[in-house]
């Protein structure tokens, strides 16, 4: 800045500094990271685990957002509901092009 002044393609009667802070949302946010779970045993629960994992399932499933749940769940609700729910915060996202191969984006 002092340089464009010396050289005189900028005034310094018309410079003005603006210190507003605001938030920028250009960066993921860190995510934690998660101890790795132990291996689970393999084959079919019995009915008493059975009952148990399907308990635990449906809590998961109450506490999820709106946005998070199923599309199923989300017809019902109406549009400014749907709105409130978006997440804000830039996230990595994939899929797969006509080709097969992955895609990737950050927004």
């Amino acid at each position: 800045m002092l340089q464009a002044i010396q050289e005189g393609f900028v005034d310094d009667e018309a410079v003005a500094f603006d210190a507003t802070h605001f938030e920028s949302r250009d960066r993921g946010v860190a995510k934690e990271k998660k101890p790795k779970p132990e291996p689970k045993k393999r084959g079919r629960k019995t009915k008493a685990e059975k009952e148990i994992y399907d308990k635990k399932k449906q809590e998961e499933e109450a506490q999820k957002s709106l946005y998070e749940k199923s599309i199923a769940a989300q017809l019902d609700a109406p549009l400014e509901e749907l709105l409130t729910h978006v997440p804000l915060q830039p996230d990595w996202g994939i899929k797969k092009n006509s080709e097969g191969k992955n895609v990737f984006w950050y927004g």
